[in-house]
This record gives C-alpha cells, structure tokens and sequence, in this order.
C-alpha cells in the first residue's frame, strides 16, 4: 500500500520510511529546484575612494566566482552630498571592466539613503565564472562636475545571485 501527499510535510522529530522511497526527481542533484539564492555585499565605498575627474570606477573585492546574477541593486546608508556647487548629482553602474553597466545600469545614488535599483545589466541571468566587478561613478553638474567634489558617500553594491557548482 501506499500512499501520495501533494502537499509539503514536515518531520519535526525522526521519520522512519518501511520500504523505498521515490524522489522525483530522481536525483536532488539535478533538481535545480533546490538551489538556494545568495548575496554577495561589497566592501563599504567612500567619498575617500573615488577618483577625481567626471568619472571613476571602483574595483570591488570578494565577488563571487561560478555564478548566475539574477539581480544587483546598491545601497546608499547615508545622504550622498557634495561640496561643490559644480557637482550637483552622482550615478553609479555595475559591471565589468570593459562593461560598466553588465549587471545595473545607471542610476542616481545621490541624496537620500536607501537602496538605489536600476535596470538590469545584459549580464544578469547568464552564467559567470570570474569576474573582476567594478562600480563606476558619474559625477552630474554643469559642465565642471568631479567625483573629487563629492563629501559624503557610504555604499555598498549588492549582488542575488545562484552558485553553480560542478555538473558531473
């Protein structure tokens, strides 16, 4: 005799099972279905690491390796400002060297904090074993603007995404 549950149950003491049991599918490890979703959280950026000129990229650190993005966002924990009236706004991409905006395009992280999304990037969603991310910084004004002008910034780039560990 046997019998089918088409709902989830849950064991909250031992389970002893007479007989075989049937996993569908056949093997966990080729169901995708239990691949748990990560985040990877970059080290915290300053205004004490950016670059003058219009534009300056920062290389981020410990980013993951064999992995499949499926979003990227930034976070901003204080008001970003500047201290030059030349410079009035900041955007921030995410990507690769030869691709800044490969998992978000650009958006404004100036002003208020809080988390800051944008489109995503050509690279979410395909598979990527290694990468050097960076985050690249655009300062806004009118016409003399520098990433040097900005005072105060405190971000963090945040990447969900799958692992991806061996087929065989």
């Amino acid at each position: 005799m046997s019998t089918n549950y088409d709902d989830d149950k849950v064991f909250n003491g031992s389970a002893t099972f007479k007989g075989g049991i049937t996993i569908d599918p056949s093997s966990v490890a080729n169901a995708n279905t239990f691949v748990p979703i990560k985040r990877y959280v970059s080290q915290l950026i300053t205004q004490a690491g950016l670059s003058s000129g219009a534009t300056c990229t920062v290389a981020l650190t410990g980013e993951p390796t064999a992995m499949i993005p499926q979003a990227c966002y930034v976070v901003t924990d204080e008001a970003t400002t500047s201290g030059n009236g030349a410079t009035t706004g900041l955007t921030c991409e995410v990507g690769i060297a030869g691709d800044p905006d490969f998992l978000m395009v650009s958006t404004s992280v100036f002003g208020a904090a809080g988390r800051k999304e944008a489109y995503a990037g050509v690279g979410i969603g395909s598979y990527r074993a290694a990468d050097a991310i960076v985050a690249k910084f655009t300062a806004v004004g009118a016409g003399s603007e520098d990433c040097d002008d900005i005072s105060n910034l405190n971000l963090r780039v945040v990447i969900l995404y799958y692992p991806v560990s061996a087929e065989a």
